[in-house]
Formats: structure tokens, sequence, C-alpha cells
């Protein structure tokens, strides 16, 4: 069996999902929209999480020579993505 190597990646730059929320909001015109923080202790699960935990996208950029773009970048052109769709 050959081996295979996964790569998992997000958008660069840390973000809370709080921000994202928010950012997606904002990006479909609705400035009204009342989003507030919560913490994951809030949610009981038997999953432990980290306490803080970024991803490292080292490996996936030397790997295939990619640059990743900022987070709200991202996030615009798939809203703008989304609303041709529409």
């Amino acid at each position: 069996m050959k081996a295979m190597t996964v790569f998992i990646t997000s958008p660069t730059k840390e973000s809370v999902h709080g921000m994202f929320t928010k950012e997606i909001a904002e990006l479909a015109g609705n400035m009204d929209c009342d989003i507030q923080p919560c913490h994951s202790n809030e949610f009981p699960s038997p999953v432990m999480r980290p306490a803080y935990s970024v991803l490292d996208k080292t490996k996936i950029k030397e790997t295939f020579g990619v640059n990743i773009p900022y987070w709200k970048d991202s996030l615009k052109v798939c809203m703008i993505n989304i609303n041709k769709q529409a």
C-alpha cells in the first residue's frame, strides 16, 4: 500500500469563531445581528479541546509552494462566489 500524506490547512493568521461569524454577518449586510462570544465550556462535550490551537501551515506551503491568503480575504471571495450562485 502506498503511503499518503494528508494536509489540513486554514487561511493565514488566527481567527476566533466569533470574529469569523461577525465578519460573515457584516459581509452579508446584516449589521443588526447581535453576535456574542461564548466559550467551549458552555457546551459540554466528551472531546478534550486544547486551550489554544493554531494550525501550522509551513509544510503545505513548502510542499506545494502556495501562498495562503488572509482569512478575511478568503471569506470575501467566498461570499462573492455564494452571491453569484444565488
